[in-house]
């Protein structure tokens, strides 16, 4: 089934388990993009070395930014790094977690922390411009709501005790200092 495994019913319908081993659709990656990776790798194992030396052991509140237009190699980016880190991926678009109702969104992005919580897994939420950024597939409502969503997501993924990968369209202004930051598309081509 092409490595995508959709978890059944409720919110958890929108959490995919990504096999970070298949790589029927996977895009080519560049030679800075996988240098890249390699080296938020190595330093995500550093910094957990003192607790399990020689292994990765899912440090709170760790975070990257892969940025660029859709279907630029994100996702298979994500892969590669769950491939390295020995871990499991849990793929999920932010605009499938909205809810109209008043904390709904906080309860589905809960949900998906669990279920990645409970598999050890690297969470890569795409489409992370609905929530950080303005965006024009957003209804109003969510545009007026984003602010308190984005904020209850930056301190909920400082609590996670794992790896969070925030994939976007263009970089979010509250994570503009991060040195965790992959460019993909025409952008990559610039970050050389």
């Amino acid at each position: 089934m092409n490595g995508v495994e959709t978890v059944s019913g409720g919110i958890e319908s929108s959490i995919q388990r990504v096999d970070p081993h298949s790589t029927g659709t996977d895009l080519p990656l560049t030679r800075m993009q996988i240098d890249q990776l390699h080296a938020i790798a190595q330093e995500l194992i550093a910094e957990t070395a003192a607790e399990l030396p020689g292994a990765w052991s899912d440090p709170h509140g760790a975070v990257a930014l892969f940025v660029g237009p859709t279907n630029t190699g994100k996702t298979t980016a994500a892969k590669a790094l769950a491939r390295e880190l020995d871990t499991q991926l849990i793929r999920v678009k932010l605009v499938d977690v909205f809810s109209e109702f008043l904390g709904g969104t906080e309860t589905n992005l809960e949900a998906v922390f669990h279920a990645a919580t409970n598999a050890g897994a690297i969470i890569l939420f795409d489409e992370a411009d609905a929530l950080f950024g303005k965006r024009s597939d957003v209804r109003e409502f969510h545009n007026r709501l984003a602010p308190i969503e984005a904020d209850w997501l930056v301190r909920r993924i400082e609590a996670y005790p794992g790896f969070v990968i925030l994939g976007c369209l263009t970089l979010p202004a509250h994570w503009e200092k991060l040195n965790r930051v992959v460019h993909f598309g025409p952008a990559a081509a610039g970050k050389g």
